[in-house]
């Protein structure tokens, strides 16, 4: 028997010297006696060594990617040996794992999961979770000893289950090699402040080796490293002046290089400094700015909302987006917006034109859901019905799955966009489909849609893929041959195509003239990026066709697309004419202070009212729609200002005495709170586990025990927002543990009732799995020595440890004896007293 606590055993003494001094007590009776002494043995944890006949033994075979060949090749020799020196009573289990786990049901079953990542805490966890308590077990890891999750918890575990780890390290094929080890940067810095950029470059044979430094997509250094002796230094220095999230990228290559997956590395700088208002603007000089600033508001002004990223919303306290239609913002900026207000409390505002709401192509946008109005107008509201004609890129291309477990296909995709634009259609509206590759295929001739929108929506779902490319001008003469057979007003065409496969322009300027002449127009939405070979191609159709180009990389937004530009042309209603106003008494909610508001402006935004939403100005005209509309959004607020607060139709509200008032007052109510005193946020990243540590002091005690703090995160282009849970470390102090996904940033907040700290965005600095740093291998032989274990270069040895002792607590049972005596004593003292 083996005590985990002896230290009690000095309770002994104190219980002698009182049966001696209180003797009244009758300590010294056989039967109390043996009840201190239990309990003493108690406090001390006692366990008891049990001896098993034989050894459960589980192989953990590592399958990741940067030894998976390795093992393949050998696996195979090591089974074999092991099955040799294995006895009758000795058992053998066999767990793959990588990103996933896999148990194997017998030996020659092969793993098929995903293999970028190297769990090995994750596994050694399984395999304890499914070990036999009453046999002894070993753990043998058969791997590089690199893995991307780390161990520093694992010890205390095995221990008390009595589980040795053992290991046996598998060298990869020689191969020539650079790559970076480590970045050593500040995680945040004062504006203005220089600071260091230092990285360690490795490889295995000396040379010379390309670098590249970027801050963003601006190239800041192109020069070399050299490698001496397998080593190279990497160091420079910069400074930025905004506050905000930069992101860094290091890359390096040399043309003998057989691993290139570990070329790259990168970091994510936050630069402190006072929140701002992040102001989108659609004008060069915004007279929202000036009465921002006249009252003391920081304002940044960003009239390339191109370049605008996830990162930007760091140090944001409000982001206005003042007549910015939706295709001049990156998914990944609008998708990034929801988070940013419902989970990080920060504020959003739109303000009317003819690039705002439904007519910038919001509708079904990410923030659609956000904003307080409701962009879907209603049939009878329209003014102009609408002929539209959809010329759709069918080629080999479209066939592609971008969904393994579904079979989800572009085609599949973009025949969902088309439908969705068939279903915002008004009654009295006319579509048409064509599916062109090298020809064009008429799918839908020109009709009404309140015909049978059933049967047109079937046909379009039903549309293959096949062919080679789109042969655009095909496609679009086919596509104006229908739109001429329509009676409609408004005749426009929606071209989508491959960026990268789009074909045989032909005579497309002269098309297109001949379509504006008729006042017909031309979209283009286009899969891919500018920077593809065809996208200028797309990009000139449009701006010719007086249209827009959505471009977009990621097939699955292809509906939302699809939903935008229908709604921004054929459901748009910016009413171009005066508007008298009439206000509510919701203002009353935003301000104290009453406002002298104008007679009338000089048009908006039609939209409506959404359930819950205050309005606090209503147009006076037959709609009545909200012209000022706000709400609670989660921990954030949003407001929705339907008429233009600059540039065209806003001479009526820009010369209003209390224009700077309003949109001061609006703003302020909008913005985020600053982050509170007294608590504290650090993350820091260990290979691919983010560790988040939250300190507080004494004025946060009682707040925190009746609600304690919680985390949400969000990686980009994710819509999942998941929910962390916390471990207490001691007394004000919680922590976090989380894996993160490679390359992919993350942003978080942590939220304490209405107290939001945000952070993020953050993303591993290289690829875990090929990083491969000593420190990770002294990791694993650390807890092998600590757990007992050892390397095994001969792995037949293993079987001389099956005699191993298991310890098995006896606390419970103690716990019954003592249970029975007090009984007892009980008893006999009763007896003692009667007699």
């Amino acid at each position: 028997m083996t005590l985990l606590t002896p230290e009690w055993l000095i309770l002994l003494a104190v219980l002698a010297l009182a049966a001696w001094y209180w003797r009244y007590l009758s300590l010294v009776t056989p039967t109390r006696i043996v009840l201190a002494g239990l309990l003493v043995l108690i406090l001390c944890q006692p366990r008891l060594s049990l001896t098993s006949s034989g050894l459960d033994l589980w192989v953990l075979m590592d399958q990741s990617l940067s030894v998976s060949d390795t093992v393949a090749t050998q696996e195979k020799e090591w089974l074999n040996l092991l099955k040799q020196k294995q006895s009758a009573d000795d058992r053998l289990h066999i767990v793959d794992y990588a990103s996933s786990i896999k148990r194997r049901a017998n030996i020659n079953e092969r793993f098929d999961g995903q293999r970028d990542e190297t769990r090995t805490d994750f596994a050694i966890r399984y395999a304890l979770s499914q070990m036999d308590p009453g046999r002894a077990s070993r753990l043998l890891i058969l791997s590089d000893g690199f893995h991307t999750e780390p161990l520093d918890r694992l010890a205390e575990t095995l221990n008390q289950q009595s589980v040795a780890v053992d290991y046996r390290l598998v060298q990869p094929p020689s191969q020539i090699d650079y790559r970076f080890s480590e970045l050593k940067m500040p995680t945040t810095v004062d504006p203005g402040q220089a600071f260091l950029i230092e990285a360690t470059v490795l490889g295995n044979r000396d040379g010379s080796v390309a670098l590249k430094v970027f801050r963003g997509q601006q190239l800041m250094l192109e020069g070399s490293v050299n490698i001496v002796q397998g080593k190279g230094k990497v160091k420079l220095t910069d400074r930025i002046s905004a506050p905000g999230s930069q992101h860094y990228t290091l890359q390096i290559s040399h043309p003998d290089d057989q691993q290139p997956k570990n070329d790259r590395i990168d970091h994510w700088l936050d630069v402190s400094g006072e929140s701002s208002i992040l102001l989108i603007s659609g004008y060069q000089q915004d007279p929202m700015a000036q009465a921002l600033a006249t009252h003391g508001l920081p304002t940044r002004v960003v009239t390339e909302p191109e370049k605008l990223s996830p990162a930007d919303l760091n140090r944001t306290r409000l982001v206005i987006i003042n007549n910015v239609g939706a295709n001049r913002l990156s998914s990944e900026f609008l998708e990034a917006l929801p988070f940013y207000v419902t989970a990080q409390g920060g504020g959003l505002l739109m303000a009317g034109g003819k690039y705002s709401f439904g007519s910038g192509g919001y509708f079904e946008s990410a923030i659609d859901p956000l904003l307080p109005v409701s962009m879907e107008l209603r049939n009878e509201h329209k003014q102009l019905a609408v002929a539209m004609s959809i010329v759709m890129d069918r080629s080999g291309s479209m066939g592609f799955v971008v969904d393994e477990p579904t079979l989800v296909t572009k085609m599949d995709l973009a025949n969902d966009g088309a439908a969705r634009t068939i279903e915002l259609l008004g009654d009295q509206d006319s579509i048409s489909v064509i599916a062109v590759d090298s020809e064009p295929h008429v799918i839908v001739r020109q009709s009404a849609v309140g015909g049978d929108r059933a049967s047109l929506v079937g046909a379009v779902r039903r549309i293959n893929s096949a062919g080679g490319g789109i042969y655009v001008y095909t496609g679009m003469e086919a596509g104006w041959e229908e739109l001429k057979r329509a009676n409609q007003g408004q005749r426009h065409m929606i071209l989508f195509a491959d960026a990268a496969d789009a074909e045989e322009p032909g005579s497309y300027k002269a098309l297109i003239e001949e379509m504006r002449e008729a006042k017909a127009t031309v979209s283009v939405i286009a899969l891919g990026t500018p920077a593809d070979t065809d996208a200028e191609l797309l990009r000139d159709i449009a701006e010719r066709g007086n249209g827009r180009i959505l471009f977009n990389q990621d097939p699955v937004q292809l509906p939302a697309l699809f939903a935008q530009e229908a709604v921004s042309v054929a459901r748009s209603a910016f009413i171009d004419k005066a508007v008298a106003w009439d206000s509510t008494s919701g203002w009353s909610q935003l301000a104290s202070e009453a406002l002298t508001w104008p007679e009338a402006v000089d048009g908006y935004n039609l939209s409506y009212l959404k359930p819950e939403a205050t309005a606090a100005a209503l147009s006076q005209d037959e709609y009545q729609a909200p012209l000022v509309a706000f709400w609670q959004r989660g921990q954030g607020r949003v407001a929705a200002v339907s008429f233009p607060l600059a540039g065209e139709y806003s001479d009526r509200v820009r010369s209003w005495n209390h224009y700077s008032d309003f949109v001061t007052t609006l703003s302020r109510w909008l913005q985020a709170n600053s982050a509170p005193s007294g608590i504290a946020l650090k993350t820091e990243l260990q290979g691919n586990t983010l560790i988040i540590d939250l300190l507080h002091n004494d004025q946060w005690n009682q707040q925190v025990a009746e609600k304690p703090p919680v985390i949400l995160t969000q990686y980009q282009n994710q819509e999942n927002v998941e929910i962390v849970s916390w471990e207490q470390m001691k007394p004000q102090h919680f922590q976090a543990r989380l894996p993160i996904q490679h390359g992919v940033p993350i942003r978080g907040a942590v939220q304490l009732g209405d107290e939001v700290i945000r952070f993020g965005p953050i993303s591993n600095s290289v690829s875990n799995e090929w990083a491969q740093p000593s420190s990770r291998v002294n990791e694993l032989k650390q807890l092998a020595t600590i757990s007992g274990g050892q390397e095994r270069v001969d792995l037949t040895s293993i079987w001389e440890s099956k005699n191993i002792s298991k310890s098995k607590d006896v606390s419970n049972y103690l716990l019954m004896l003592v249970l029975i005596l007090l009984i007892l004593d009980a008893l006999l003292t009763r007896v003692r007293r009667l007699t």
